[in-house]
């Protein structure tokens, strides 16, 4: 799961990524688990993320 949300794969790019470390699943197994999991995860995640700034700092010479 944590490759789906980290990166742009899909199911099926997840499921064989599984398969090639011996785990044989299926992507709709991969479809679950995103949509059961993928809430919390992304609840408990978001207090750690760093806000964007918008400021610039050019550093002085």
């Amino acid at each position: 799961m944590r490759w789906y949300l980290c990166y742009s794969l899909s199911y099926q790019n997840v499921a064989d990524l599984m398969a090639e470390r011996g785990i044989a699943i299926d992507r709709s197994i991969v479809y679950r688990w995103v949509q059961k999991f993928g809430p919390e995860l992304a609840k408990r995640t978001k207090k750690h993320q760093r806000r964007a700034s918008v400021d610039w700092h050019i550093p002085s010479r």
